[in-house]
């Protein structure tokens, strides 16, 4: 019988960052299971989106923010909703929303989507 460690989330972004230097895909399951590992994963070794992680980044509103600011570099629709009602709702206006050169529109404390805004800006 073999002698296997079993790492954790966190091991196996550090090793695929700085021993393997690309996508582990043996370790993407336990990596994906934690947010703040898998946003860390998106941004250092995939160096962009990662669909199958977007639902548990997202579940955690600092790295739902941090992803669309630092992985998407733009709106994060799917998100929006959990980060304006967190403590990061600002930093995502500042910093992602009024970065980006899709409209927006700020009404009630909720950000629409652009599809729902209707005072005939258009996207760029």
């Amino acid at each position: 019988m073999q002698n296997e460690k079993i790492l954790s989330a966190y091991e196996s972004v550090q090793y695929a960052v700085d021993v393997i230097k690309n996508r582990w895909p043996e370790a993407e399951e336990i990596i994906k299971s934690d947010p703040i590992c898998a946003y860390w994963y998106s941004k250092a070794v995939i160096k962009g989106r990662w669909p199958e992680a977007e639902e548990t980044i997202k579940t955690v509103p600092l790295y739902a923010y941090a992803y669309a600011k630092d992985v998407i570099k733009c709106r994060w629709l799917e998100a929006e909703e959990i980060i304006i009602n967190s403590v990061w709702k600002d930093h995502y206006t500042h910093d992602v929303i009024n970065q980006s050169k899709i409209p927006y529109d700020i009404l009630n404390s909720k950000i629409k989507p652009e599809s729902e805004i209707s005072d005939g800006r258009t996207s760029i």
